[in-house]
């Protein structure tokens, strides 16, 4: 769960969260949703470890405005051999309204670079990409 206010850099010409900008926020969310189990993702890109986002739905519900503190909640959905999938919510911390409804693939298929190592502490998952590998995206 990570909280965020709403500032005047966040918001449109008509006065509410510019739409991209929820990507960023639901990036904070999965950091911050690693960080409270124990991986920091500097480390684990230092130790070679990458969780590529392969795909992202979105659903914008309601938008933020100005000055509104909002909360990303973080679930795993699924883990598989080598993909995570996130639920994530934004959600206005006042009233409880749920803003954006997203759900996001993270992958670490190496294709020709043979097995995805996955490394899994609590519901995480990170990929180890092999140094002898090319990055495949």
């Amino acid at each position: 769960m990570t909280e965020r206010r709403i500032y005047y850099e966040d918001t449109d010409a008509g006065g509410v969260v510019y739409y991209a900008n929820y990507l960023r926020y639901l990036e904070q969310g999965r950091t911050e949703f690693l960080r409270a189990r124990g991986l920091s993702v500097r480390v684990l890109h230092e130790q070679g470890y990458l969780i590529p986002v392969m795909r992202l739905e979105i659903d914008y519900l309601v938008p933020a405005v100005l000055d509104d503190l909002i909360r990303v909640d973080t679930t795993v959905q699924e883990i598989t051999g080598s993909t995570c999938t996130l639920d994530q919510q934004v959600v206005r911390v006042s009233d409880g309204e749920m803003l954006v409804d997203a759900n996001r693939v993270g992958s670490g298929q190496l294709l020709e670079c043979g097995k995805a190592v996955q490394k899994a502490i609590a519901t995480s998952s990170c990929v180890r990409f092999p140094e002898r590998c090319s990055h495949p995206f």
